[in-house]
């Protein structure tokens, strides 16, 4: 694979040409914003990283080159003069296997730890007929990464979400040799939620959530930034005690200064309930509400509780969390 440039005008330069080569037909909407879409059917592509093949991808979107228009006065004219202005490039979204390379989780890590580029990122389709087998995205950021909704009564397979921020987008006619390894398939009701004294055996269910980084402007000094987002858990009402009790003590009892927050994680797991795929370890958590749900005409009491999280670590089963004080994963 082509070593990507650093970042800058050089880099814009060196694949200029490759983005008016790669803009797709615009030929209706679907054909404008699109890079590549995979299905079930479709062949298989692979996010690689490092030149390491990471983790499958179900679809993915965006990448198209655009020029940004720039207004200015008009001057003596009634209305602003318009030009084209910098070369940008969309963002791509992608749909990636929870049951990834450890190279991908390490990005992850480095993301949330301020650091979210990586240079040598591409998305590699499996497929000999196809023209261009490789997408390279040039100096790569992650700017979101969506966790998949979970629900002990569903049995759907989930993905998890990247939003990757591209300083530049390639495509060449090399071929990936693919993934090593066969990947294990994420169902959304195999989880584990464990938060340290609580009882968590009655979660049904979590929210979908996005851990969103506030990237600088090319050139600026500023480090990345991110705030990590509330997570919400849905209960079984019979056994919310536990819960009820932490609200009692947490909020109105006022005993919420730093050292009694608490450490928690959310496992993913295999199918076979053996090592879990993914671990979401959860620093200085905070509850601040539980609330009774409408009862349903069907089903269990669920009983709604909100918490607050300081910092999350996405890793594989077997890494250890990035700092100290490493939680223990039961």
């Amino acid at each position: 694979m082509t070593q990507v440039a650093p970042r800058g005008a050089t880099f814009h330069a060196q694949w200029r040409c490759d983005a008016r080569r790669s803009a797709l037909p615009s030929t209706g909407m679907a054909a404008q914003s699109r890079i590549h879409s995979t299905g079930r059917t479709a062949a298989k592509t692979v996010l690689s990283i490092g030149g390491t093949p990471a983790a499958t991808v179900a679809r993915y979107v965006g990448g198209e080159p655009y020029a940004v228009v720039v207004n200015e006065p008009g001057g003596l004219l009634p209305y602003a003069k318009k030009h084209i202005g910098a070369l940008q490039f969309a963002d791509v979204a992608a749909e990636v296997a929870m049951d990834a390379d450890a190279a991908l989780f390490d990005w992850i890590r480095d993301a949330w730890f301020g650091n979210p580029f990586r240079d040598n990122v591409s998305l590699e389709r499996l497929d000999p007929s196809s023209s261009l087998q490789t997408v390279e995205i040039g100096h790569a950021a992650i700017r979101e990464v969506t966790l998949p909704a979970l629900d002990q009564n569903a049995r759907d397979r989930c993905a998890m979400s990247l939003k990757l921020v591209p300083s530049g987008i390639r495509r060449t006619g090399a071929v990936s040799a693919g993934l090593h390894r066969e990947e294990r398939d994420f169902l959304s009701h195999n989880f584990k939620v464990d938060i340290g004294g609580i009882d968590c055996s009655g979660v049904l269910a979590v929210d979908s959530f996005t851990i969103k980084t506030s990237l600088p402007e090319p050139g600026s000094r500023k480090r990345a930034t991110l705030i990590f987002p509330d997570v919400r858990l849905y209960i079984d009402a019979d056994r919310a005690d536990s819960f009820r009790e932490w609200f009692e003590d947490f909020v109105i009892a006022g005993n919420n200064d730093d050292g009694r927050e608490r450490e928690g994680f959310i496992e993913y797991q295999d199918p076979m309930l053996g090592d879990p795929l993914a671990v979401l370890h959860l620093r200085h958590i905070g509850i601040y509400r539980v609330a009774d749900e409408p009862s349903p005409r069907a089903g269990l009491r669920r009983v709604q509780v909100d918490l607050y999280c300081e910092r999350m670590e996405l890793s594989s089963s077997g890494a250890s969390p990035a700092t100290t004080g490493s939680l223990s994963v039961r």
